[in-house]
């Protein structure tokens, strides 16, 4: 599917203690972060958290994206249903690929990934 923004992955790289660069291997860089007024605060870390969360936008709209569809094919009215794609094991299966997909959104929003 086309995107209107710069495709994925995106990675955050430290450049000195008050800047950090988003960019794409392919494209080149999104944005900077630069601000030498939180390091006079000694909130240094808080950039690179940013710039963490900015570069995780592609992975967490892709797991949003997959969340919507996996929830979509949940029908509020047949929940208790028992057989087909409907069935529990199934509602079971799609929870847990979401819960795996959201998991590792929030890792790589946290720059733990």
């Amino acid at each position: 599917m086309m995107t209107k923004h710069t495709p994925g992955p995106w990675a955050a790289t430290r450049e000195s203690a008050a800047t950090w660069t988003v960019g794409s291997v392919d494209f080149g860089t999104i944005c900077n972060l630069h601000d030498p007024y939180r390091i006079d605060m000694g909130l240094a870390a808080q950039i690179g958290q940013d710039a963490q969360l900015i570069a995780a936008a592609p992975d967490l709209l892709e797991a949003l994206e997959t969340i919507a569809e996996l929830a979509g094919n949940l029908p509020d009215d047949r929940l208790e249903s028992r057989t087909g794609p409907n069935d529990a094991a199934h509602r079971g299966l799609m929870v847990t690929a979401a819960r795996k997909i959201a998991r590792a959104a929030i890792a790589r929003a946290k720059g733990e990934r």
